[in-house]
């Protein structure tokens, strides 16, 4: 989508008062979307604050560098 930056604001404040309005629906559409997706991965996975963290930091095995430099060589 093409905005110019006056017409995100527009857009932002738009979502923001619409959110205040309607905070019941938007706090059951966030319980639902929380009972559905779990919060942590349980199965081997890592939390994504970890992978965060470890982005973050640089504290990544060979496997991940790789697994890196091959998403980054396809967006750039």
């Amino acid at each position: 989508m093409n905005l110019t930056f006056s017409q995100w604001v527009k857009l932002g404040f738009g979502g923001m008062a619409w959110m205040n309005k309607h905070r019941d629906a938007v706090d059951d559409a966030i319980a639902l979307w929380q009972s559905i997706v779990p919060a942590e991965q349980v199965d081997g996975g890592i939390p994504h604050t970890e992978a965060i963290e470890k982005v973050r930091t640089g504290d990544l095995s060979a496997d991940e560098k790789a697994v890196m430099d091959r998403a980054s060589q396809s967006f750039g």
